[in-house]
């Protein structure tokens, strides 16, 4: 978080996409608050991988229930610091289906989505689409065109069927028409990620999409707890690209803001209606 005395007026008050031990991050949720606590962050989100994420994920949807249990131990353990317990889920299939079953969903705070090259697909083929397609689609102009529109209809179809927080990593490692995605999560009140870890690749991305009228988030994507919050260069890169801080869902200029973001994010949490769920794009002011 910028501190008073710089360039910036405007501060980054939350890290909505970190890993811990319980898939293949490094630290323990106990770790990682204690990490964004001493960034200054008032909002943290615990988002390992979801099932289907071979060698990497969490396994069963059964562990988040463990993983509920020292989010809420971090959250007792530091009052000043507001502790989500999310998912980054894998989309599985090309009609948008992702590896959480919607039984789990309500549990969750948060929901995030991204596309990854190494998991278990839905079936044979999902998998030649995306475990071979992509990674082939350099080489031939058609492959590259097919696996474009394979990855945005996967993208758009989990925004229209799932209460999307955040896309993770957009513009990373899977060819998508940008303005499409950028148009559709905006409509839906999902976020775009603008990823710490992945600044050099995607920032083309966030151009396009900022453009399209897309909504963003600034993440670390940790690994470690050492890079919680560690959001400084991709502040800068957001800048310097003339993104709108009022189109960045984490960047706020009073306590005031914060806390009603914060607020109305841990309002939602403790909804147990089946109504349509605020998304966290919803939250953002509307100007």
């Amino acid at each position: 978080m910028f501190k008073k005395g710089t360039d910036y007026r405007m501060y980054i008050w939350g890290d909505f996409h970190t890993h811990t031990n319980f898939s293949h991050g490094k630290s323990t949720v106990f770790e990682n608050a204690a990490w964004a606590v001493q960034r200054g962050l008032c909002a943290l989100a615990i988002t390992d991988h979801g099932p289907a994420s071979y060698w990497v994920g969490i396994g069963s949807v059964e562990k988040l229930r463990s993983i509920r249990r020292e989010v809420e131990r971090a959250r007792r353990l530091f009052p000043g610091l507001t502790v989500y317990l999310g998912v980054e889920a894998n989309i599985i299939d090309r009609d948008g289906t992702i590896d959480i079953p919607d039984s789990a969903l309500k549990d969750l705070d948060l929901l995030l989505v991204g596309l990854h090259p190494r998991i278990r697909p839905r079936s044979w083929r999902s998998g030649l689409h995306l475990l071979l397609k992509n990674p082939f689609s350099r080489y031939r102009l058609s492959s590259r065109s097919k696996a474009r529109l394979w990855n945005t209809e996967a993208l758009l179809s989990a925004i229209e069927r799932y209460p999307v927080d955040i896309i993770t990593h957009p513009g990373y490692g899977f060819s998508v028409d940008t303005e499409a995605l950028a148009k559709s999560a905006a409509n839906a009140g999902t976020l775009l990620e603008v990823n710490a870890g992945h600044l050099k690749r995607t920032w083309r991305y966030v151009l396009k999409a900022a453009r399209a009228g897309g909504v963003f988030v600034i993440n670390s994507d940790a690994h470690r707890a050492e890079r919680v919050g560690a959001l400084n260069e991709a502040w800068r890169l957001a800048r310097d690209l003339g993104l709108d801080e009022r189109r960045i869902f984490n960047v706020a200029a009073t306590g005031e803001e914060i806390r009603r973001r914060n607020a109305m994010i841990a309002a939602r949490c403790r909804r147990k209606d089946s109504g349509k769920r605020i998304l966290l794009g919803d939250i953002m002011p509307k100007n």
